[in-house]
C-alpha cells in the first residue's frame, strides 16, 4: 500500500494534453489498487481500518481527478469545433471592442484566462518551495513565514499588487471562460468579461460541471457549487407557509401567489405539537367569538336596530 497517496494533478496547459496525462496517472493509480486488493482476496488477507480508509481516499480522489479532467477534456474539444460563421462573428466582436476601447480608453482592461484544471482545482495556490496547496493567497503568504526570515517582511506579507496605489499604466483585468463557446469567453462575439476568479470559478462550475452536490432531504436539487447547496438547505423542507387548501410553500410571496390564482384560499395558521405540525384552516362557517358579547350568531340585528335605546344615540 505505499504506493497509494493523494493524486496531484500537474500544472495545466492549453492544449487537451495535460488532462490526458492526469488521466493517465489516475488509470495507473486505479491499477495500484486493483492489483493490492486482488492480492488481499486472493490470499485471504484482512484488511485493516488505516488501510480501508486509505483505499476509500484513493478512490474519491480518483473519482474528483476524472470529473475535473474530464471537464477539461470538453472545453479543449470544443474548440475546434467553432464553425465559420462563429469565427466571422468573433472578428466582428472583436473589431467592435477595438472600436469600443479606442471610443473609452479609460475602459481598458486585460483578458486573462485560466484553465479548466487549476479552476477545478482543490488548492489554487502553491508553495513554490515546499509544494503545499492552499485555497486563499493569503493562506500561503501566511504558510510562506515558515521557510525564512524574508517571507516575513511586510512587503512580502502585503497583497500583490495592492499596496503601489493606483498605477495609471497598470491595466484592469478581467477574466474569460476557458469552455468554447460560452458567452464568457473571449472569443465569443458577444464576450462579457467576468470580474474575478472566483466569478471564473463559480460561473464555470455552475454552466459546465456536472452537479455533483445532491439535498437529501427534498432529493431533487442538485448543485455544482456547496455555496448553492449550503444556501438551498436553509429553506430546503420547511414549509412554514401553508393555505387553507392543505399545499404548503416555504416562502410567503409564493402563497400569496398561489392565493391570487384561486378564490377563496386563505392562509392556515401552523402549529406544532408533539414533534407533529398540525393545520388549523379558517371557513366560512367559523363562528366569529367576540369578548363579552358571546357569539354573534345569538344575537339578532333586527331587535338592535328597532330598539328603543336607539335613541339615544346622535347620529
Amino acid at each position: 500500500m505505499s504506493s497509494l497517496g493523494e493524486i496531484h494533478h500537474t500544472p495545466a496547459a492549453a492544449d487537451s494534453r495535460v488532462p490526458l496525462m492526469n488521466l493517465s496517472a489516475v488509470q495507473s493509480r486505479m491499477d495500484n489498487l486493483h492489483q493490492f486488493l486482488s492480492e488481499s482476496v486472493t490470499t485471504n488477507t484482512p484488511i485493516g481500518r488505516p488501510q480501508m480508509e486509505m483505499v476509500s481516499s484513493e478512490i474519491t480522489s480518483a473519482i474528483h481527478q476524472i470529473i475535473v479532467n474530464g471537464a477539461a477534456l470538453l472545453s479543449c474539444a470544443a474548440a475546434p469545433s467553432v464553425s465559420s460563421n462563429q469565427l466571422a462573428e468573433e472578428k466582428a466582436g472583436k473589431l467592435a471592442n477595438q472600436v469600443e476601447l479606442e471610443q473609452n480608453p479609460d475602459d481598458d482592461y486585460e483578458i486573462i484566462e485560466i484553465d479548466a484544471v487549476e479552476l477545478l482545482a482543490e488548492h489554487v495556490h502553491l508553495c513554490e518551495i515546499c509544494g503545499k496547496g492552499f485555497k486563499r493567497d493569503a493562506n500561503l503568504r501566511m504558510h510562506m513565514r515558515a521557510h525564512g526570515n524574508q517571507f516575513k517582511t511586510p512587503e512580502a506579507l502585503a497583497k500583490p499588487g495592492g499596496g503601489g496605489g493606483d498605477d495609471p499604466t497598470r491595466r484592469k483585468a478581467r477574466f474569460s471562460c476557458p469552455y468554447a463557446g460560452c458567452n464568457r469567453n473571449r472569443r465569443h462575439g458577444k464576450f462579457r468579461a467576468l470580474k474575478s476568479v472566483v466569478c471564473v470559478r463559480n460561473h464555470f462550475k455552475r454552466s459546465h460541471c456536472p452537479k455533483m452536490y445532491a439535498c437529501d432531504r427534498c432529493n431533487r436539487k442538485s448543485f455544482s457549487v456547496v455555496a448553492d447547496l449550503r444556501s438551498h438547505m436553509k429553506h430546503c423542507g420547511e414549509t412554514k407557509w401553508r393555505c387553507s387548501c392543505g399545499t404548503s410553500f416555504s416562502r410567503k410571496d409564493k402563497l400569496f401567489g398561489h392565493m391570487a390564482l384561486f378564490e377563496g384560499h386563505m392562509p392556515a395558521v401552523v402549529e406544532e405539537e408533539e414533534g407533529k405540525v398540525r393545520m388549523k384552516a379558517e371557513s366560512d362557517d367559523v363562528l366569529l367569538e367576540l369578548d363579552e358579547f358571546g357569539c354573534i350568531e345569538d344575537y339578532c340585528f333586527d331587535d338592535v336596530m328597532n330598539s328603543p335605546n336607539l335613541g339615544y344615540f346622535n347620529f
